[in-house]
């Protein structure tokens, strides 16, 4: 039981290296949407130029999930401590180390998948 405290965890079975989270048309231009990646939220931006991002959702103090929050700025925060981010996943204030990891975003027609980088 001590080794798998210390060992890495393997990852698990079942979970996939990519994973489709909808159709294109199902996202407005300028839009943010959680979806899910395994069990990860993950936050899907349709940038007003029309491109697909993806950021985790998981603040990087200590995990809680973000929302999108349009005012006064477009940015993300983090209601359990107040870290915020901004739009690229940049910390901006509060106490999170550091940035929101990004996730690979493909299109393949208008299927939208989002995979780890």
């Amino acid at each position: 039981m001590v080794l798998q405290y210390v060992t890495p965890v393997a990852e698990k079975a079942g979970a996939r290296q990519s994973v489709l989270v909808g159709q294109s048309g199902d996202f407005a231009e300028g839009s943010v949407k959680i979806v899910r990646f395994n069990r990860e939220p993950v936050l899907l931006i349709h940038t007003s130029t029309g491109q697909f991002r993806a950021l985790s959702a998981r603040c990087t103090h200590l995990g809680c999930v973000v929302q999108y929050q349009e005012s006064p700025v477009p940015h993300f925060g983090c209601n359990c401590h107040g870290s915020q981010f901004d739009m690229n996943g940049v910390n901006i204030s509060g106490p999170a180390p550091r940035p929101l990891p990004p996730y690979r975003v493909t299109l393949s027609g208008s299927s939208i998948y989002v995979a780890k980088p």
